[in-house]
């Protein structure tokens, strides 16, 4: 009856002492870091977006996010893009992993964006002028502009992988609901409005969304 008890102990012994190292190996426990990232997608679109995420909890990230542009556009139509703007929102980690030198997190991003585009150019505008005592119409090649102010609300699921030194790698895709006003230079009616693709300056809808990051992440 004894050794059954002295057993019976040491059963339980070993299973408080296992589940105590589970607990201490656990990576839920992982405590989120701040990160300082930069979007590689971006750079294609003559844009540099920062992100900057602070703990708020055990899974939860404030998430700040200025972008500017600024570029010679050859592509969609020759002219000078310049813009900014930038993203607030709230990232819920719903998976960690982590031992002492790699950490992985799973997440989920929801998030408000704001921005706005100006693309300077040369086209043709319709103006009033005097020729021979009378007043025409005449078409005139001039400096224009274009202007695009957007707001979005973006979703989506990525992960972040960090190695054993700082630097982090993110990968991710969602949707993003996009809604675009525009405004023209007086007189000027564009026949090309940049919103033909989803990626277009002057699109609106509802798009897909990938996208790459590279970062630090501090101690």
């Amino acid at each position: 009856m004894k050794l059954k008890r002295k057993i019976t102990g040491l059963l339980l012994l070993t299973l408080l002492l296992n589940g105590r190292l589970l607990a201490s190996n656990d990576s839920s426990q992982y405590k989120l870091r701040p990160m300082l990232g930069f979007s590689l997608t971006h750079v294609f679109f003559k844009g540099i977006k920062l992100d900057g995420m602070l703990p708020l909890g055990q899974r939860t990230l404030l998430y700040l996010s200025p972008e500017m542009y600024n570029g010679q556009l050859n592509w969609e139509e020759v002219g000078k893009l310049k813009g900014g703007g930038g993203n607030l929102g709230i990232r819920y980690v719903f998976w960690k992993e982590s031992d002492h030198q790699k950490v992985t997190l799973g997440f989920a991003h929801l998030s408000y964006g704001l921005s706005q585009f100006r693309i300077n150019l040369q086209d043709y505008v319709w103006v009033d002028q005097v020729q021979n005592g009378q007043n025409v119409i005449v078409r005139n090649k001039t400096d224009v502009y274009k202007q695009y102010r957007r707001q979005s609300i973006d979703f989506l699921l990525g992960l972040i992988w960090r190695g054993p030194s700082q630097l982090y790698f993110e990968a991710n895709m969602g949707v993003s609901s996009k809604t675009v006003r525009r405004t023209f230079s007086a007189n000027y009616t564009p026949t090309y409005l940049n919103d033909k693709y989803s990626w277009s300056y002057g699109y609106s809808g509802v798009v897909p969304q990938i996208g790459f990051r590279i970062g630090y992440m501090f101690r």
